[in-house]
């Protein structure tokens, strides 16, 4: 699991390197953003990610959290704090499961 380090920043320096994070990000094309995040992140920080994106993608498509827990073999708690973040969304997760469902190659077995 990803840990922040004990010695504080500002909320507002945290808020503008964060921002400057994502004002890059967003301006990366597809084979640069895919190469960039699977040099910045570590495995354990991509299998993190991956299965909130995952637990939002499968409420979405009606699972329920049992067989979402079971799937991705995870806690209730992390079911639930994803469902939180999807009702207070402002639109970002829905449109990266929209991406998803729409990909070609967008099934994922579960059967693992």
């Amino acid at each position: 699991m990803p840990r922040v380090s004990q010695n504080k920043i500002s909320k507002e320096f945290e808020q503008e390197i964060i921002s400057s994070l994502f004002r890059a990000l967003g301006k990366l094309r597809e084979v640069d953003a895919s190469l960039f995040l699977s040099e910045f992140f570590t495995r354990s920080e991509k299998v993190m990610l991956a299965k909130r994106f995952m637990v939002a993608f499968f409420i979405e498509q009606g699972f329920d959290v049992i067989a979402i827990c079971r799937i991705l073999k995870i806690s209730k708690s992390t079911v639930y704090s994803v469902e939180r973040e999807l009702v207070r969304s402002a639109g970002g997760y829905a449109k990266i499961i929209l991406i998803h469902k729409n990909q070609k190659n967008s099934k994922v077995s579960w059967e693992h």
